[in-house]
């Protein structure tokens, strides 16, 4: 049971969201633009990209320029997606902004040019037998975490503000659906799940005690970067600037109808409606889906930056007048005015 369990979860879990990785053969003439997302074996992103190419937004910009788009997730995810981009086989990214400053502060060359999301990712759930009630309970506890991602970031934080340090508790090195099972057959008292996985658990007796979407969307809230290989992203600005506007009209289209929005979400994902309810609904689709690059923004991925630093997985900090040029959306957001 606890195996097929394990399975399930593995092919649901997404530290971010999957999309329609395009398989159609592309017209002649056209010359192909790939834009990576971080994947766990799914073919939908779950964002305004996902929808911008299930409509065919991409493609309506693009082909009058002569590009064609493909949409491509990686199982990799972060680490394979660098790659692809070092190798010249990526154009454009989305994915967790704590994977862009890591990469840009280790010498990635990339060009930040959109936010194009923010939502609350992480639960801390607590088994039945552990005597978690609340945060300020972990002292002592074994926890479930994956370190050097986002989620040790979220368990951290966490604790920093029940005023308990990482050495007054156990912490177990573990993926998402691992540290579940482990949650579920008591091997840990505690564990890190992404909003909605939380249905096996809460069968099992256990609870959510630690939700990001109830807490400062600021400090808990997960940003996701949009960035461009600065070579091609500064030959080619017409190129940047129609898939910037496809995901504008992706996000008008989502606006548009919400209800439509979680079915399509539901059916091309594979998740249960209880997952849609709980990880994608909410009456802040615009702040969902940002698109547009804050002082806020910033400010939060300097913290990431932070965090990185004081966990010795980077050694310097970004330059963000370098990595970041919004000029492309801030021609696009001008044209929204119009």
């Amino acid at each position: 049971m606890i195996k097929k369990l394990l399975i399930l979860l593995s092919l649901i879990f997404a530290a971010g969201c999957s999309s329609n990785a395009a398989g159609e053969k592309m017209a002649e003439g056209l010359e192909i633009i790939k834009i990576g997302y971080p994947s766990s074996g799914g073919n939908w992103q779950g964002g305004t990209l996902a929808v911008a190419d299930h409509y065919g937004y991409l493609n309506e910009e693009l082909e009058p320029l002569g590009y064609q788009a493909e949409v491509v997730g990686y199982l990799g995810a972060a680490p394979e997606i660098q790659e692809s981009i070092l190798a010249g086989d990526l154009q454009y990214t989305t994915y967790a902004a704590m994977a862009a400053v890591l990469g840009k502060a280790n010498g990635m060359n990339t060009t930040l040019i959109n936010v194009d999301g923010k939502r609350p990712a992480w639960e801390l759930a607590a088994s039945k037998n552990s005597g978690i009630e609340k945060a300020g309970d972990l002292r002592g506890k074994t926890i479930a975490y994956q370190r050097g991602t986002a989620v040790q970031e979220y368990i951290f934080k966490i604790l920093e503000d029940a005023g308990i340090s990482s050495e007054e508790v156990e912490l177990v090195n573990m993926n998402v659906p691992e540290g579940i099972s482990a949650l579920i057959t008591n091997a840990v008292d505690a564990c890190v799940v992404s909003m909605g996985q939380d249905e096996a658990i809460l069968k099992e007796g256990g609870k959510i005690i630690h939700s990001s979407s109830e807490e400062d969307k600021n400090r808990y809230w997960d940003l996701f970067a949009f960035v461009g290989e600065p070579d091609f992203v500064k030959e080619h600005p017409e190129v940047t600037e129609a898939v910037i506007r496809a995901e504008f009209r992706a996000r008008d289209k989502i606006m548009e109808n919400p209800e439509a929005f979680y079915e399509l979400y539901e059916e091309a994902s594979g998740f249960s409606k209880h997952y849609v309810d709980k990880a994608v609904r909410t009456e802040e689709l615009k702040e969902r889906y940002p698109l547009n690059i804050t002082e806020e923004n910033i400010e939060q991925m300097k913290e990431i930056e932070q965090f990185l630093l004081k966990s010795d997985f980077i050694q310097r900090t970004v330059d963000y007048d370098d990595f970041i040029d919004s000029r492309y959306l801030n021609k696009i957001k001008e044209e929204q005015k119009e």
